[in-house]
């Protein structure tokens, strides 16, 4: 309690003006934004086609200049995720995902999104929810690595399932702090010289784009924090009315805007490998891998992995070390693992798999939180030892040992028909027809978009006729070249 009232302190919101409650200082926040940055990079990846680099960059400085002054400037990227999002973290650094930018359609909607963030940063709303939530101790930083119960090798195949299912990287702010954000970021776009009605404008695509396969289907983006996106859509539009962009602003051309998307990367990244149903396939590290049926199953950059239904057990597969002995890597596994915790090795064997080299052990570890089984294949790939993690929360079984040997029985190297068979899809912009219907514009430029999906990335009807000469954002399919290991 005594620690809690020391911690405890009433600061000036300086968006609001009000008075919050925070446990955090600014240079904390800083501290702690850029060790979570870090993870972020490492993770999910970080964008560098310098073109899209530029835009967001300077999207970003130009709304962060009208915000209020802090002690720390703004740092804007582009994760490279699928999913539409946007978060911030504490202390100024701001993200919007590749999956993002596909959706929006100016320069304006752009703006509006970054201006929500940055008012989650300038409002201290990270930190104002930590007070709320908990009362003490330490910044909570959005869907980020627990860290695991426990550090070292351990804490990352127990900490794995948090980093699947917190792929999305999405701040949980509460509903009150989320509406802030678009009222104050609305007219922080305004300052800055854009047009406040365009978050409306991107919240009607949002939803729509929400829509498209079932909501069941996707993963989490920014509706899953944000609330109501028909009714905040609404209501930014009305706000909007009474909000008037400074100054002249920005260039208000369409087509140029899209020009600086012509190229990205939309859908999967075959580069961090990529699914086919069940089957996971890596073109740049050259194997193939199977998943249990009904599991559900992610991808990020350090591991892929599913997690069976009901969250009881799952398997993580993921580069241990550059070597050539399966033996020699488990043994260093364990011992550093038995610096930890208390390690009973069941059996260790050398094993084949598919003419490859590899060693299975089953191992049970006595940790604090009880004990963890932990079903462990090593294999030996490309100059490069593997190591396939299987865990459960419950009695190991030997329905678990089936599951768990028959995923390592699928590793095998990827062949050539199947990297052949591997393509990337990047954005392109291509012209219409007079009367044309997206159907046919679709087939006549070779868009791996079906017309809806067309249609919602260009905030389009359904059914619209297109103009002649109308410029569209399509999909367009290619080759997949691996990068040089």
């Amino acid at each position: 309690m005594a620690l809690a009232g020391a911690a405890l302190g009433c600061a000036t919101n300086p968006v609001t003006r009000k008075t919050d409650v925070v446990f955090v200082s600014e240079a904390e926040e800083v501290r702690l934004g850029n060790e979570a940055a870090a993870q972020v990079a490492e993770e999910i990846g970080i964008v560098s086609d310098p073109r899209l680099v530029a835009l967001v960059a300077q999207v970003g400085r130009r709304v962060a200049a009208a915000a209020p002054e802090r002690s720390h400037g703004y740092a804007f990227e582009i994760v490279d995720r699928v999913e539409p999002n946007a978060f911030a973290l504490p202390g100024g650094h701001v993200y919007v995902s590749r999956g993002l930018l596909a959706l929006v359609n100016s320069e304006d909607e752009l703006a509006n999104v970054l201006a929500h963030e940055v008012v989650h940063v300038a409002a201290r709303h990270h930190a104002q929810r930590q007070a709320r939530a908990t009362g003490v101790g330490l910044l909570a930083l959005p869907g980020l690595l627990m860290g695991g119960m426990f550090g070292g090798p351990l804490g990352q195949l127990v900490g794995a399932p948090f980093t699947l299912a917190g792929v999305g990287v999405v701040a949980r702010y509460s509903r009150g702090q989320e509406l802030e954000a678009d009222d104050y970021g609305q007219r922080l776009a305004a300052e800055s010289g854009y047009a406040p009605g365009a978050l409306a404008t991107f919240l009607t695509t949002l939803e729509r784009e929400g829509r498209l396969g079932g909501d069941d289907a996707r993963e989490p983006d920014w509706r899953d924090s944000h609330p109501l996106a028909p009714r905040r859509a609404s209501e930014a539009a009305k706000r909007a009315r009474s909000l008037a962009p400074a100054g002249a602003g920005p260039a208000r051309d369409r087509n140029a805007f899209l020009q600086r998307l012509d190229g990205l990367l939309v859908g999967d990244d075959p580069a961090e490998g990529l699914f086919d149903g069940r089957r996971f396939l890596h073109p740049d590290l050259e194997f193939t891998l199977v998943f249990p049926e009904g599991w559900e199953t992610a991808n990020t950059r350090r591991a892929v992995g599913a997690v069976e239904e009901g969250g009881n057990a799952q398997v993580v597969f993921q580069r241990q070390e550059k070597a050539n002995d399966a033996r020699e890597a488990a043994n260093g596994f364990l011992a550093e693992t038995a610096e930890q915790v208390r390690l009973d090795v069941a059996r260790m064997d050398a094993i084949d798999l598919n003419g490859r080299p590899a060693v299975h052990a089953l191992v049970v570890a006595r940790t604090p939180r009880g004990d963890i089984t932990l079903d462990l294949t090593w294999i030996v790939h490309g100059g490069s030892v593997y190591l396939l993690s299987g865990t459960v929360a419950r009695d190991y079984s030997d329905a678990d040992r089936a599951a768990f040997a028959a995923i390592a029985q699928s590793f095998a190297p990827l062949g050539s028909t199947r990297r052949a068979s591997i393509r990337e899809r990047r954005l392109r912009l291509r012209t219409a027809r007079a009367g044309e219907s997206l159907a046919d514009f679709g087939r006549r430029t070779g868009n791996a978009w079906g017309p809806e999906q067309t249609a919602v990335a260009n905030a389009i009807s359904d059914s619209a006729a297109l103009r002649d000469g109308q410029l569209l954002k399509v999909a367009i399919p290619q080759p997949y070249r691996p990068s040089a290991q």
